[in-house]
C-alpha cells in the first residue's frame, strides 16, 4: 500500500490492487471449464501455452465484471476466443449472477480494508490525521465500479449512524465517490 499526504487535510492511499479479481474469476471459470471436458489443465511441458489461454480467460472474464458492476446478470457467450489443448475451440454459454461473482470475489475485496487501516495509522504516524479527518474517500480503477467494493467500502470506512459499529472513527462522507 501506500499512502502519501498531498496537502493539507488531503491523503491520497492507494491499497491493493484488485486486479487480482480478473485473475481468481478466470481461475473459476477454468475450472469449469475443465470439468466440462475442455483440455486447460495448466502443465509444465504447455506453460507458455497455458499462460496464453489463462490470459484470454482473463480478457473474457473483464467482461463479466464490467457486466455485473451495473446488471445483476450477465449471459456469456463465446466460441472463438480460446482453444484447448487438443486444438478444440472453447465454447462458453454461462450465465453469471452477480451474487455468485461476489461470492467469487469476496476474499480478495475484504483482504484490501487491512490496507486502508495500515495506510492511515502511516498517515497517523506521520501528520496525526486518522480517519475521522478524512472528509471524502475516492475509488478509482475499474474494479472499484463493482457494487461489493463500493458497499464493503461504505460499510467499513465511511460514517455510519449505528453507534455499536465495530469501527467507531469513521470518515465523514456517507458513501464513497469515483474518481
Amino acid at each position: 500500500f501506500l499512502a502519501q499526504l498531498t496537502g493539507p487535510g488531503r491523503i491520497w492511499l492507494q491499497t491493493l490492487p484488485l486486479s487480482r479479481l480478473a485473475h481468481q474469476i478466470a481461475e473459476y471459470l477454468r475450472e469449469e471449464l475443465v470439468r466440462d471436458g475442455y483440455a486447460l489443465e495448466p502443465s509444465p511441458e504447455t506453460e507458455q501455452e497455458d499462460r496464453i489461454n489463462f490470459n484470454k480467460l482473463r480478457f473474457i472474464v473483464e467482461g463479466v465484471k464490467k457486466a455485473l458492476s451495473t446488471h445483476t446478470e450477465f449471459m456469456l457467450s463465446d466460441a472463438v476466443t480460446l482453444r484447448d489443448k487438443n486444438n478444440e475451440p472453447v465454447i462458453i454459454e454461462r450465465m453469471w449472477e452477480r451474487t455468485e461473482f461476489e461470492d467469487i470475489i469476496r476474499s480478495i475485496v475484504e483482504r484490501t480494508i487491512p490496507y486502508c487501516d495500515d495506510a492511515m495509522k502511516l498517515a497517523n504516524e506521520r501528520a496525526g490525521i486518522t480517519l475521522a479527518d478524512v472528509d471524502a474517500i475516492i475509488l478509482a480503477g475499474g474494479s472499484t465500479h463493482i457494487p461489493l467494493v463500493r458497499e464493503l467500502v461504505t460499510q467499513e470506512l465511511c460514517a455510519s449512524d449505528n453507534p455499536s459499529a465495530v469501527r467507531p472513527a469513521r470518515a465523514r462522507c456517507a458513501e464513497p465517490v469515483y474518481d
